[in-house]
């Protein structure tokens, strides 16, 4: 029955993962068509940085280096349209196969990345990832099962009874009945000794393979709070500070390049660090939703890095 009980908790260790599994997928989905609307964002800007430029260069206030430099960084996008449309249909493939169905099957959805800071901390994640862990679950199962073991270990002492009876035909001849009671006596002690000090061993070990684990997925759920907490610390400055300062850099180097104050490669430079920054931003709230979904998973294993900087 025990061991019954561990296979269950492999079973419950598959439905963790596979659940983990699509929540990365679905959150890597929604930050490959994230980037897939910032580049085209960012095309209809360079496009309008274009008709700036070529009205400079047509009254002679500019030069034809800024209007190709621009055609370039028009072309460019194409490149990374393709690269981010080629990225929503693996994640979409992938989520596909986690629930079975085919690889092109359409996966509508209109949810945008945002920030959800975990809730809690460590000691309370802790214990919570302590009752759903499936390899605590099955440690535990395990000492049960080596208590019992030793139990049985024990009544190996005790003599073993036995009761018999038989009754045979004897055609024309009286019946015969016979009776008999049995006692058999454990004379090998010593080899009943080592059997219990055996399974007293076992349990010493699966008890100290529990702490183990304990710390094992302590550790983790403090790794993985680490990672959250610092992500929403980081995207809050790149929202609330970065982000809108870049915005205005571009506005002022824009217009600052309309009046022939800066060159064009002010220009450049503010609208490229935009959408850089952007981009780490987006990767930042995917990357922060996909740690949520290893704590939630409460897996042993390592979890993914944090997205750095641009």
């Amino acid at each position: 029955s025990r061991a019954a009980d561990q296979v269950e908790q492999q079973t419950e260790r598959v439905k963790r993962d596979v659940a983990a599994a699509v929540k990365r997928a679905y959150f890597g989905l929604l930050l490959s068509r994230s980037l897939l609307d910032l580049i085209r964002d960012q095309e209809e800007n360079w496009k309008q940085i274009e008709a700036v430029a070529r009205s400079r260069y047509a009254v002679g206030l500019g030069a034809q280096q800024d209007v190709l430099r621009v055609q370039v960084e028009v072309t460019r996008i194409q490149q990374f349209q393709a690269e981010q449309e080629a990225e929503i249909y693996i994640r979409r493939a992938e989520i596909n196969r986690l629930l079975s169905r085919a690889p092109d099957a359409p996966l509508e959805t209109s949810a945008q990345l945002t920030l959800r800071p975990v809730q809690g901390e460590v000691q309370q994640l802790f214990e919570w990832a302590s009752e759903v862990s499936p390899e605590v679950s099955a440690a535990r199962i395990e000492a049960e099962r080596g208590s019992l073991a030793i139990n049985l270990a024990k009544r190996e002492f005790k003599p073993d009874f036995s009761a018999q009876s038989a009754y045979m035909n004897r055609r024309g001849l009286p019946p015969m009945w016979q009776a008999g009671i049995g006692i058999s006596v454990p004379i090998y002690r010593k080899k009943l000794r080592a059997g219990v000090a055996e399974a007293e061993a076992q349990l010493s070990s699966t008890q100290s393979a529990i702490e183990s684990i304990r710390l094992q997925l302590r550790f983790r759920t403090q790794e993985r709070l680490t990672q959250l907490k610092t992500t929403e610390k980081v995207a809050t400055l790149y929202g609330e500070g970065i982000l809108p300062q870049d915005r205005m850099s571009v506005e002022a180097a824009l217009a600052n390049y309309q009046t022939g104050k800066v060159p064009f490669i002010a220009v450049l430079e503010a609208i490229t660090t935009l959408y850089n920054d952007r981009t780490t931003h987006l990767r930042l709230l995917a990357n922060h939703e996909q740690t949520l979904a290893s704590l939630e998973e409460a897996s042993l294993d390592a979890s993914s890095a944090m997205v750095a900087g641009a």
